[in-house]
């Protein structure tokens, strides 16, 4: 599911969120579940390690890239309808920052080491 191999995720009405591969015709790799509601929006890390989700239900995930496992997963109240990732270097072994929100609120969380 890596970048490499250039996916092309979506989220889909089934609260999943759907990888599939770029070719002639789109096949699907996997599902993944973990939204209770639709996924409104999906980023990759630049070393596509990550593929992180946000959505209607108020879920912010981020999954393995090859995978598909949850590696960290917040419930807001809210409904999030943006998002905006920050992986310097080699998502694997560097903090990311996230940022996910609303039309009102955005909520930044930062994973991984801290300096």
């Amino acid at each position: 599911m890596a970048l490499r191999g250039l996916p092309l995720p979506r989220g889909a009405n089934d609260n999943t969120v759907q990888p599939y591969a770029l070719e002639a015709k789109p096949k699907r790799k996997k599902v993944l579940e973990g939204h209770a509601q639709p996924a409104t929006a999906l980023a990759f890390s630049t070393d596509g390690r990550l593929l992180v989700s946000c959505g209607n239900d108020g879920k912010l995930i981020v999954w393995d890239g090859e995978s598909g496992q949850q590696r960290f997963s917040k419930q807001r109240p809210q409904q999030f309808q943006c998002l905006a990732l920050d992986c310097s270097g080699d998502s694997s072994s560097k903090q990311i920052t996230l940022a996910a929100g609303n039309a009102n609120t955005v909520f930044i969380y930062r994973i991984g080491p801290s300096k």
